[in-house]
Parts: C-alpha cells; sequence; structure tokens
C-alpha cells in the first residue's frame, strides 16, 4: 500500500518511513492500525481546522449543501452560501474593500493576488524576486 504514495510537502521516502496508517480520529487525536494514540498536529492544514470531532452543527450545514449544490468551480457559478459569506465579510473589513476569492491552494491564490492587484491599481507589470 505505502509503495504507491506520494506525498507533496517533503521527501517522499523520509516521509514514507514515518508514517502511520491512520485508522481512526477524534478530536486532535489520530490513532495508527494498532490503536496507538498520536496528536495530530498536522490536522489544521489544509481543511480539517475544527479538528475530527466535528460539531453536529457544521456537520449538518455540510450534509444540507451536499444535497442542495455538492461544488461548483468559482469561476462558472455561485452558491447561495457564497454569496451570503462574501456579503458578510464585506460587511467586516475595512474601507472599500468587497471583493473575496475563496482559493484551493497556494499557486491558485497567488495567481488571484496578482489579477487582484492589476484590477485594483491598474498597474500590468509584476516585480518578484
Amino acid at each position: 500500500m505505502k509503495a504507491h504514495s506520494i506525498f507533496s510537502w517533503g521527501s517522499t521516502d523520509a516521509i514514507l518511513e514515518g508514517s502511520l496508517l491512520a485508522s481512526k480520529a477524534e478530536g486532535i487525536y489520530i490513532y495508527d492500525h494498532t490503536g496507538k494514540k498520536y496528536i495530530d498536529w498536522g490536522s489544521g492544514a489544509v481543511c480539517s481546522n475544527l479538528g475530527h470531532t466535528v460539531p453536529k452543527e457544521v456537520v449538518e450545514a455540510v450534509e444540507k449543501q451536499l444535497k442542495t449544490v455538492a461544488f461548483v468551480y468559482g469561476d462558472s457559478a455561485y452558491t447561495e452560501i457564497r454569496a451570503k459569506l462574501t456579503g458578510l465579510l464585506g460587511a467586516i473589513t475595512p474601507g472599500d474593500i468587497n471583493g473575496f476569492y475563496f482559493a484551493s491552494g497556494g499557486a491558485e491564490a497567488i495567481e488571484v493576488a496578482i489579477r487582484m492587484a492589476r484590477k485594483y491599481t491598474n498597474r500590468t507589470k509584476i516585480m518578484s524576486r
């Protein structure tokens, strides 16, 4: 099973050597296939910032959204909940900040930051290092 895994945040061989086979998770803990308990220091990375024991209200909200519209790509459509969230963000952010983009990763976030900078400054050249 491990022989076919590739990891993105470091040397695959080194990570693979020390990786565990996760079989269960609760709260801040993750358990390997032998039942050994570990603090899951990586659960906040990417998407699990609520830990592994997700509150009932969040599960219900996710379930409702999955039954309504499971996914739309950000450049092709928007959902009622996305419109509501961007409206709330616009109400609490300072000044005239009123445009929001929800990136799915770092490269996409950088591309959008460049687009936003070009739009709001009317400049087209980008310097980077």
